[in-house]
């Protein structure tokens, strides 16, 4: 059994995942962000990274239809969510396969890396931005988005404050034990500190551009933990 029970729920996953305020507030400035550096239309290729139900690339291409979208998960359930979902390209690609194995084509002007990164551990971490650069055509845009933090301790104090801090007629015992089982897992989480990634993604060869901290927004942790939003680009000499 894992870890994580929701990851057996594809339906519950994002029904819960959109209460948090980190999450929510994450995505829509994701999303934001993506527009303004790779505005959605007709000859844009998406790769979307650990895509869950697909919902990111669902809302980056709502309003205009792109050319295609490559969907990579390893759990089945989202991807059958993903299929349905009707997101608006003339083509759409499903993976069902763990994001190492995926063999990509360098087509890509953006991938969405949204809470993907830290599912991978620590010593694969740097074969997954790998992956993301055989996806990215040159100058492609990386949205990463992910939380950070310096030590296990921290990250119960995240969480717990989390908990905290979603109002009560929203908060269940099912959002609740989801929200404690994430901070404890070691199946799924392997979250590292904003200094490992911001090193690695820089020796990988990617240009930051733009970030925010998402959440929280006061003062209860040092300015590098917590969730960010940052953009990258991929320049190489072709």
């Amino acid at each position: 059994m894992v870890d994580i029970e929701i990851y057996e729920s594809a339906n519950d996953y994002e029904k819960f995942q959109v209460l948090r305020p980190d999450y929510n507030s994450a995505i829509i400035k994701s999303i934001e962000l993506a527009r303004k550096y790779i505005p959605p239309k007709g000859n844009v290729v998406v790769s979307d990274f650990c895509c869950g139900t697909g919902m990111n690339s669902n809302k980056y291409a709502s309003d205009s239809k792109i050319k295609k979208v490559n969907l990579i998960d390893i759990n089945s359930k989202f991807l059958e969510v993903a299929r349905d979902s009707q997101i608006n390209s003339d083509k759409v690609n499903i993976f069902n396969k763990n994001i190492l194995d995926y063999c990509p084509s360098k087509e890509s002007k953006i991938v969405f890396s949204i809470f993907a990164y830290h599912h991978l551990p620590d010593n694969q971490k740097v074969l997954f931005l790998k992956k993301i650069k055989e996806s990215l055509a040159n100058r492609g845009i990386l949205i990463f988005t992910e939380i950070f933090f310096s030590s296990k301790e921290l990250e119960l104090e995240y969480y717990t404050k989390l908990i905290d801090e979603i109002p009560k007629d929203v908060m269940s015992k099912d959002l609740e034990l989801f929200l404690r089982q994430t901070s404890t897992s070691s199946d799924f989480e392997f979250k590292v500190s904003k200094e490992f990634a911001d090193n690695q993604l820089l020796e990988s060869g990617f240009t930051l551009l733009e970030e925010l901290k998402i959440w929280p927004t006061d003062k209860t942790f040092d300015r590098s933990i917590g969730t960010f939003v940052q953009i990258y680009r991929l320049d190489e000499v072709v």
